[in-house]
């Protein structure tokens, strides 16, 4: 087995929401909805809906936020998605395996103002090689075709890559096409990017400083 690319989900990985998020609703819309859960859980549903670019998430989010009776949130509610904390350790991972000749990559489903935010201000387009948002490609995770695109971008065989996501379906539907899996969730400890080192040195990649 011989890896050359790499394939990095985004969050739950490499990064996760602010600890302090919901806590900042009250400041977004003025007051804390409650229960807090559940708007949150109605937020990401309207997410979802958009992350093939083929919905506009302020549209997605408009019934969502009438519902609550924030109707005129739509633009803080899609900056507030983006309180993210990035892990440092991982980022320092991902720029050593560059170093060592692996081909690194982003690949993560995002709707389009998270997914420019990611690019631009977390410096995505600059630390991997290619960054492949489920917006962009038409084709979300966990569907086969999203990595076969990927795996015809990179003109690689599946045996070559590996993908390490947090999410079960979609490792399992990576797996099936013949690419290398890790289900990997940052413990958001400061540790995660050891623990992932150890796992791929133990499929022979080479991260070591």
């Amino acid at each position: 087995m011989t890896i050359r690319a790499i394939l990095f989900d985004a969050d739950e990985v490499l990064q996760y929401p602010d600890p302090g998020r919901d806590a900042d609703l009250a400041s977004v819309l003025g007051f804390v909805p409650e229960p807090v859960a559940r708007f949150v859980a109605e937020v990401h549903a309207a997410e979802d809906a958009t992350l093939t670019g083929s919905l506009d998430f302020r549209e997605a989010l408009t019934p969502v936020l009438a519902r609550w009776g924030v109707a005129n949130k739509a633009d803080e509610l899609r900056d507030w998605l983006n309180a993210i904390t990035v892990d440092e350790g991982m980022l320092q991972l991902v720029s050593r395996l560059r170093g060592r000749g692996y081909c690194c990559a982003l690949a993560t489903n995002q709707q389009p103002h998270r997914a420019a935010f990611m690019a631009r201000q977390l410096g995505y387009q600059t630390l991997f090689e290619r960054c492949f948002f489920s917006c962009e490609m038409g084709v979300a995770k966990p569907d086969p075709r999203y990595f076969q695109l990927i795996l015809a971008e990179l003109q690689r065989e599946p045996s070559e890559v590996l993908f390490v996501d947090d999410k079960p379906q979609n490792v399992h539907s990576a797996g099936r096409l013949g690419i290398h899996v890790v289900c990997f969730a940052n413990s958001r400890d400061g540790r995660a990017h050891d623990a992932l080192r150890e796992i791929l040195g133990r499929l022979g990649v080479d991260a070591d400083t």
